[in-house]
């Protein structure tokens, strides 16, 4: 796999092949992802595609799985669960 550095860097389409080959994570829930990260305040595309990779790890990592998958309404459940981790004092 391409450097963090790298893949960050990459064009939209290219980035999110990425996330669909290493993750098994597709289009239509990349884009959701993407979008709730966005309204968090996340704006800078740099910043929220560091968030994303992070996130996924989170889940390959908490669901024993590195493709990723999320059943009815799982999805926002591991978002809201992975920001309130991120909040939490290390």
């Amino acid at each position: 796999m391409q450097t963090e550095k790298n893949i960050i860097n990459l064009t939209d389409h290219s980035f999110q092949k990425i996330c669909h080959s290493e993750y098994g994570i597709n289009r239509g829930v990349y884009n959701v992802i993407d979008e709730w990260f966005y309204d968090q305040g996340i704006h800078n595309i740099m910043s929220r595609r560091r968030e994303i990779l992070s996130f996924i790890e989170y889940c390959a990592r908490t669901l024993g799985n590195r493709k990723v998958k999320y059943g009815h309404g799982g999805l926002t459940r591991k978002l809201c669960e992975y920001l309130e981790e991120a909040k939490q004092p290390v």
